[in-house]
């Protein structure tokens, strides 16, 4: 699924920030990715509630995993969102490249990164682009696409085409005279 860039403006540093990446945000684990220089900020919600779990949820995820880019922290800042102004919930981290054309060694990296995750219990969501190079080495940069035992995006993703299978069926069973 591919998103159109959104209108996006962060306005509690005075760096100009390049959208990297744009995901689906509020109602979702995906996130809008901003670069600036060798950092990201991931726009991971606009309830500033959440900022407690996030940095939690990272911290542990890094000190669990290996493979994962330097998480820095979270910040709660104001982002101008499509002329609209929201607090939202950013976390900070290091910036892996993302790799265009794997060589035989990425890719033995990135085996060797699901296979340390299965001997800990989790799985990975292992769509290329989840993968970047960060000093010379393959990292996973999905940080919502690793689970236990399903990765939580792959999770809200079967729960969103339960919802439509449920209105499909819903649908189909109401009797034609019934749906006018």
């Amino acid at each position: 699924m591919t998103s159109k860039p959104l209108d996006i403006k962060i306005s509690f540093l005075l760096r100009n920030f390049k959208v990297i990446s744009v995901g689906q945000t509020i109602r979702s684990l995906h996130s809008t990715v901003c670069k600036v220089d060798d950092l990201v900020l991931k726009v991971r919600g606009f309830d500033i509630k959440l900022a407690k779990d996030v940095n939690e949820y990272l911290k542990g995820l890094s000190k669990t995993f290996d493979f994962i880019p330097d998480f820095l922290g979270v910040v709660v800042g104001a982002i101008e969102l499509n002329g609209e102004v929201k607090p939202a919930v950013m976390s900070v981290h290091t910036y892996a490249e993302p790799i265009s054309m794997p060589s035989i060694k990425d890719l033995l990296e990135v085996l060797a990164i699901v296979i340390q995750a299965q001997i800990k219990g989790y799985t990975l969501d292992i769509k290329p682009s989840n993968f970047g190079k960060l000093r010379g080495r393959v990292m996973y940069v999905d940080e919502y696409g690793i689970g236990k035992p399903l990765p939580k995006d792959i999770v809200e993703d079967f729960e969103k085409l339960r919802r439509k299978i449920e209105r499909y069926f819903k649908q189909a069973s109401t009797a034609p005279s019934d749906r006018n």
